[in-house]
């Protein structure tokens, strides 16, 4: 059984995670109105945003579930992770600033190059975006090792965790360019969402006092993780396509949504919370029928096509 402090302690969890899942779109939709005056357009920022965000996401994932299967405590890496996103996340500005000699000389000796320059500052932005990202993206395998003690229930013990963070997430995107930015400009609101993300973190060590170094066991313990079959590989190859896709409509939408609200900042707001919520109602939905379902095949593939058709539906309403 993995231990826990009690009951409070995941409730707290869960709250932590609510909290991260909030400050990290606040971020997002900060760092595209940041970016806006350095890349010049608010779809470059937009696209740069997003490659940094989701690529740091996947690295985070990777890494975190591999480095976390050691012999790290759980609470202990979390708190450290929300340290690390707010400590670099206040910082960021002050990044992009020292940058701005090098977008000088950019534009000085490359400047007849339109897509040179472009590489160039999407290659820069996007390194610097990309370290957070991957640190939120780690926080995930991190607390889903806390919360999840019996394998039986992962599905059930993750994407409840994953929806709570996710739900947090709609809360910040619909509040950081309609509420934040608006009552309190830019950097204060960078300040308020890594003062959140640093708070985690001393809140963790001031109540839990977690140690470093303590592996939990699992009820079953897994000693060796089976090789994936073609099948398998087939199917995450589809759910790496089906990603990609999902980001192409992002992005297409924000730019239908623009020209209907006259600011891509609140159109990309306004698509990252609904994108958001519709993420978080299904894994609500999926992870409390998962253990029921008989084909988990048959009922992806279904809901691709549901995706499919559902996108070209809409496309007259727009």
């Amino acid at each position: 059984m993995v231990p826990r402090n009690s009951q409070i302690s995941r409730a707290w969890i869960f709250l932590f995670f609510f909290v991260s899942g909030a400050t990290g779109l606040i971020y997002e939709v900060v760092w595209t109105r940041l970016l806006t005056q350095i890349m010049g357009n608010t779809h470059y920022s937009i696209a740069t945003v997003l490659t940094a965000f989701m690529g740091g996401l996947a690295l985070g994932s990777f890494f975190g579930g591999k480095i976390i299967d050691r012999a790290f405590n759980p609470l202990a890496a979390y708190a450290i992770l929300e340290a690390g996103i707010g400590i670099y996340c206040l910082l960021i500005p002050s990044f992009i600033e020292l940058a701005f000699p090098l977008f000088q000389w950019v534009y000085l000796n490359l400047g007849d190059s339109y897509n040179q320059t472009s590489l160039v500052r999407f290659l820069v932005c996007g390194v610097l975006l990309l370290i957070p990202a991957t640190f939120m993206g780690a926080t995930l395998p991190v607390l889903s090792k806390f919360v999840s003690s019996d394998e039986n229930y992962i599905g059930k013990d993750v994407g409840t965790l994953y929806s709570v963070n996710t739900f947090g997430a709609v809360v910040g995107a619909s509040t950081s360019a309609f509420v934040f930015m608006r009552l309190l400009g830019v950097q204060t609101t960078i300040g308020f969402a890594a003062a959140a993300n640093i708070g985690i973190a001393v809140i963790i060590y001031l109540l839990f006092k977690p140690p470093l170094k303590e592996k939990l066991e699992y009820l079953t313990p897994v000693d060796k993780v089976p090789l994936l079959h073609k099948r398998e590989l087939l199917i995450l190859l589809s759910f790496a396509v089906a990603g990609l896709i999902a980001l192409v409509y992002q992005m297409a939408w924000t730019r239908i949504l623009s020209l209907l609200l006259g600011s891509s900042v609140y159109a990309f707001s306004l698509i990252l919370t609904v994108f958001i919520l519709g993420l978080a109602l299904g894994t609500v939905v999926a992870s409390r029928y998962l253990t029921g379902m008989s084909n988990l095949i048959k009922y992806y593939g279904l809901n691709q096509i549901i995706i499919g058709l559902s996108s070209l539906s809409i496309i007259p309403l727009f």
